[in-house]
């Protein structure tokens, strides 16, 4: 729902090489193929143009508004890379926030906490965000392993 949330950014993905999936089919060895349907389409690409086009939209929209707002107009963007996803901060109080983790230790990275108000995370297939989204009853998926 984050991307939803972000004016304009659906569509944004969707122009750049989004296309909507409503199932798969799955190749077995004997030619044969299996087609699964998906409850719900899902919008499916690449995750480096996820990322690429996330990043454009979301700058130019900053940009925008901070120009039509002037002076009193502020629009926070925070990106992080170099670092992985190390948790939810289950704290007091309304503000919510993950815990990031430096991918190397050079340089003497730390864990820190970034707060949020939309995270949106593209981390793929085996999303550690999904997982602990799911693991906290904040988010239904269904996922479903089918053998060869």
């Amino acid at each position: 729902d984050a991307i939803r949330d972000v004016p304009g950014l659906l569509n944004a993905l969707e122009k750049e090489r989004g296309v909507w999936q409503v199932g798969s089919v799955m190749h077995r060895k004997d030619g044969k193929g299996r087609m699964n349907d998906r409850k719900e389409a899902g919008l499916m690409m690449d995750r480096n143009d996820i990322v690429a086009c996330m990043l454009d939209h979301l700058e130019s929209s900053t940009r925008d508004y901070e120009e039509s707002e002037g002076d009193g107009g502020r629009f926070e963007l925070s990106l992080r890379f170099g670092c992985s996803f190390g948790g939810f901060d289950e704290g007091e109080g309304e503000e919510k926030a993950i815990r990031v983790e430096p991918v190397s230790t050079e340089g003497g990275g730390q864990s820190s906490f970034v707060p949020y108000d939309r995270l949106v995370a593209a981390d793929g297939s085996g999303s550690a965000v999904r997982a602990a989204l799911v693991s906290m009853g904040k988010m239904k998926c269904e996922e479903n392993f089918i053998p060869d």
